[in-house]
């Protein structure tokens, strides 16, 4: 930990963040343009102890080819020296008080210095020896580097720290070098330069083209993959890609990661999107770790049966190293992957350890961020002309291990999902940012379906319409944006995960834009005749016929043909059970001067009679059958400085506070800890769902949960958290990732919103619209959902508050189900209702009803429905460890006339049959059958 440059101290100073920059950002160290033209100096100056100032900790040999303590000291030396300018540089360029002109000019004037400064080092190093090893079988080394805009540009106020300091200096010095360099920048990133600096993009337009620079990766914002559902996984790369391609007219065919970003499916989407190659390692493992296969090149298989080509983890490559670069993580650097592990000594025992495990030629590589001052790598150029040593693009790697052979002829590797290890920090900030994606994915998803209907009917395409809100969502799901939440981006003036909900807020803003125009249009198709109120379009998203509850945002009484509907007040509006046919729409009757439903009894059945409930004296009790579920509610738990803390309602605090035809809903308040709270049980009479909300209150600011003097690995401590206790049972336990339900036997587990026991006292599943770390234990059957946690400082807080403070409010639900499609449709239609939207104007008379298309058996699911340049899409995955048959029937679209493309929206060419899913298979389709019949 170095000490703070800056002479006034203030709380939490002597603390660096990710960046290096001092939180208290004063500026009292160096004022105006002469103080910062000496912090640029001294950023870009070395010391001159010893004979090589590059020598040392990232291992550049002395003339006579050794490596001695001093020079190994030396570079240590310029190493922090480097590294404490960098921190003062960006602590002056982030201080409000600097005036934008003087900040635009110092930015220039030490991108200037620094790229001089690194062609200085670059010529000291064409005249050191390069170093000495025993020759044999060559190692490669893949000199990488990860970054881009989000995050890193908004660390000043006008932003730019990226455009016009990090990559023009940076960037710069890594093009003029000519060696091999391999690049994970994100899609918006490239997208960015593009639009704010196209010039920019030349140079690395052209190395790109000479085969200097090599992308990876590829995703629009670079996201924890296992965090997300199957389909934003998708959309991730689509835009991803295209921004690439775009930009530099190439496509990137390997897959590399700094961070945790894989996922088990990932073989079958790569392969889609014409990927050749991955690197499966995490090269900083604080989130997260993938197991090890010794074997240099496999064949990575999915749990489709998909294979990709694929450099693993080494079992003698762990996660130990530079853990004091963060203090408190579970997990380091992976061994070799940054510039101090490339010295000769290193590099030999590398060699030694690769040949020994069967896993020479062996490939090295680091993913680091592209600032100082680990970039970019100082002993580079030595290395590019020491003899046994091979700088190394991914792609050449692999093609020189293969070397010609067929790729039956590598070893197949298909590691369990419970390998794709995730210790992200559940609960920082209540999770809001999660909460935030999954309702503006929703949103998404609802008007790209609603809007290919209309389509297909004769609307517009909504295609490019939506394609900036899926944009914003993407960007809002950039690693950054959620482990580094409470950070504050200087350039929005809010903590970084505001940023990325305010991302999520925009892009449902446009969402709803487009689906109100694509329920107007359905309208006009339409409506019943005798309608005597006000037409009220419900819209089904799914593929099959619903009895569903849809919430009306208005009140009134609502009527089909005539005949009532069964509805009750639901805050503003009207919940009311409506038939609704598969991927369409009902015109129902809104009626205003009708009277309110009657209520009804609270105790009784419910469920379809699936459940049960009863309160007497204010102590509530639900039953699954003859199985205790709840009694009085779920209970909360969390633990501080060694004591554990359990909610406790207050006496007879049970009351109900709406009840009807349709639903009775309880209210209990109580005390947990220093925290109160306020927890809501909705029961249904027509669906066999608890319906969960919970209210905390933190007040001014109330600890929760592990704190970083907990020692290491405190912040993976997630049943120590503000967590909801589930009694989900003993059993098989599941959890839902990307295209895949996966048994999982972990104890701590991440899923993207379900997770499940199946057990012989029934089978029971957890629904949750953002929270995502569970803990279960098998022996209590009780699994743990972490809702919040509240620690006094996180490691990646870069000053700002992780104490959580006032009410944050958490939904989940309890769905009890007796076949596994059952759990997946309840999920489904947790995560996107049906919705209604009370119409503006009348349309013609019709049928007041129509529907696209229904898709069976039931394992066939629905991911995507849209148009795109003119044309009808669907996206299908089979939800099963089963061979299913797709069957699609409509009477406006021909069911036969569907044709196989790859994820890229491009024919494919080897499938040979469209509607035969493999296990766990996706297939997206294009229509191609005549023009589409209206109705």
């Amino acid at each position: 930990m170095t000490a703070c440059p800056c002479p006034r101290r203030r709380r939490f100073c002597g603390r660096y963040d990710r960046a290096g920059l001092c939180p208290c950002t004063c500026t009292a160290a160096a004022s105006g343009s002469t103080g910062a033209r000496a912090c640029a100096s001294a950023l870009t100056t070395p010391p001159r102890s010893g004979r090589h100032w590059g020598s040392g900790s990232a291992g550049w040999p002395t003339r006579d080819s050794t490596e001695s303590s001093s020079s190994r000291a030396s570079f240590g030396t310029w190493r922090t020296s480097m590294a404490s300018a960098w921190r003062l540089l960006l602590g002056i360029l982030a201080s409000p008080r600097l005036p934008a002109a003087c900040r635009r000019a110092v930015v220039r004037s030490a991108a200037a210095a620094l790229a001089r400064r690194l062609a200085q080092n670059d010529a000291r190093a064409a005249l050191t020896a390069p170093y000495q090893l025993a020759a044999g079988t060559p190692i490669y080394l893949l000199d990488g580097f990860h970054g881009g805009i989000p995050f890193w540009d908004w660390l000043l106020p006008q932003g730019g720290l990226w455009t016009s300091f990090l990559w023009p200096a940076v960037g710069g010095a890594l093009l003029r070098r000519g060696l091999p360099v391999t690049l994970e920048l994100d899609g918006y990133t490239f997208e960015a330069l593009a639009e704010r600096s196209p010039g920019t993009l030349a140079g690395l337009r052209e190395a790109v083209a000479r085969g200097c620079v090599e992308l990876v990766n590829g995703t629009y914002a670079q996201p924890f993959l296992d965090t997300l559902s199957g389909e934003t996984v998708v959309r991730q790369l689509w835009y991803g890609l295209r921004a690439i391609e775009q930009a530099f007219g190439a496509r990137v065919t390997a897959y590399a990661s700094q961070e945790p970003c894989f996922c088990a499916q990932l073989p079958q989407i790569l392969r889609s999107f014409g990927y050749r190659w991955a690197l499966v390692r995490t090269h900083w493992a604080a989130f997260g770790c993938e197991p090890a296969c010794d074997a240099p090149l496999v064949r990575w298989r999915g749990p489709d049966g998909s294979e990709l080509p694929a450099v693993p983890r080494h079992s003698w490559q762990g996660y130990e190293s530079r853990k004091e670069a963060q203090p408190g993580v579970v997990r380091g650097t992976l061994s070799a992957a940054h510039a101090s592990h490339w010295s000769a000594a290193d590099l030999a025992g590398y060699h030694e350890a690769a040949a020994q495990q069967g896993t020479a030629p062996a490939l090295l590589s680091k993913l680091e961020d592209l600032a100082p001052p680990d970039a970019p790598t100082p002993q580079a150029p030595i290395l590019a002309r020491t003899e046994g040593v091979r700088l190394s693009s991914l792609a050449s790697y692999c093609e020189a291990v293969l070397g010609g052979r067929p790729l039956e002829s590598l070893p197949s590797w298909q590691p369990a999902p419970d390998g794709f290890c995730l210790t992200l920090p559940w609960g920082l900030e209540g999770d809001r940012l999660l909460a935030a994606r999954e309702a503006a994915e929703a949103a998404l998803q609802l008007a790209e379906r609603a809007a290919a209907v209309a389509f297909a009917l004769g609307g517009t395409d909504a295609g490019a319409e939506l394609g900036p809100a899926w944009k914003k969502l993407l960007l809002a799901q950039h690693h950054d944006l959620q482990v580094c939440g409470p950070w504050r981006s200087a350039a929005h003036g809010k903590s970084m995960s505001a940023v990325g909900c305010d991302l999520c807020g925009e892009a449902a803003a446009g969402a709803h834009g487009v689906l109100r125009r694509a329920l107007a249009f359905l309208l006009r198709q339409g409506e019943p005749a005798g309608l005597l109120g006000q037409p009220v379009v419900v819209f089904n998203p799914h593929p099959r016929p619903l009895r569903a509850l849809v919430h009306v945002p208005e009140r009134g009484a609502l009527y089909t043909g005539g005949t009532p509907l069964p509805a009750q007040p639901d805050g503003e509006g009207m919940l009311v059970l409506c038939e609704l046919p598969a991927l369409g729409w009902r015109i129902v009757d809104l009626r205003r001067a009708s009277a309110a439903a009657e209520p009804g009894p609270a105790d009784g059945l419910y469920g379809e009679g699936r459940l049960s409930a009863a309160c007497s004296e204010g102590r509530l009790t639900i039953w699954m059958g003859d199985r205790l579920l709840l009694h009085d509610g779920l209970a909360l738990s969390y633990a501080l400085g060694g004591t554990r803390f359990f909610s406790r309602a207050e006496p007879g605090a049970w009351e109900v506070v709406g009840t009807g035809p349709l639903f009775t809903r309880w209210r209990a308040r109580g005390s947990l800890g220093e925290i109160r709270f306020s927890q809501e049980l909705t029961l249904y009479r027509h669906l066999p769902r608890i319906d969960i909300e919970t209210v905390l209150d933190f007040g001014d600011g109330a600890l929760a949960g592990p704190q970083p003097e907990d020692g290491e690995g405190y912040y993976t401590r997630d049943e120590e958290k503000v967590c909801v206790l589930l009694p989900l049972g003993r059993g098989t336990l599941l959890r839902s990732l990307p295209f895949l339900i996966a048994e999982t036997g972990a104890h701590r587990f991440p899923m993207t919103g379900l997770a499940a026991v199946e057990g012989e006292g029934g089978s029971l599943a957890l629904l949750t619209p953002g929270s995502r770390g569970c803990v279960y234990d098998p022996d209590q059957g009780l699994l743990q959902l972490v809702l919040a946690w509240s620690p006094r400082r996180w490691t990646y807080d870069g000053g700002g508050r992780p104490v959580l403070h006032g009410h944050h409010t958490f939904r989940c639900a309890l769905l009890p189900y007796e076949q596994r499609e059952e759990a997946l449709a309840g999920a489904e239609l947790y995560r996107l209702p049906p919705v209604a939207i009370v119409a503006e104007e009348r349309g013609p008379v019709g049928a007041g009803e129509g529907s696209l298309l229904e898709i069976g058996p039931a394992m066939i699911r629905l991911s995507a429905l849209f148009a795109h340049d003119g044309a009808l899409y669907l996206r299908l995955w089979n939800a099963s460890t089963a061979v299913a048959n797709v069957e699609l029937r409509s009477a406006i679209v021909t069911p036969g006339r569907w044709l196989p493309v790859d994820l890229w929206l491009r024919a494919e060419a080897s499938c040979s049959d469209p509607f035969t899913l493999s296990p766990w298979g996706v297939r997206t389709l294009r229509y191609a059958g005549p023009e589409i019949r209206r109705t």
